[in-house]
């Protein structure tokens, strides 16, 4: 399978779970800095 193909058919998947996973992860992310702080 030549790389340029498969390159094309996995970018457009990589970004569109990226695009779904991102809002799951941000209160996540802001979750761990809280705690970072209250740590502190």
């Amino acid at each position: 399978m030549p790389f340029g193909l498969n390159r094309n058919l996995v970018c457009p998947f990589v970004n569109k779970v990226a695009v779904l996973f991102f809002p799951l992860l941000l209160p996540f992310f802001s979750l761990l800095k809280r705690s970072l702080a209250c740590k502190q």
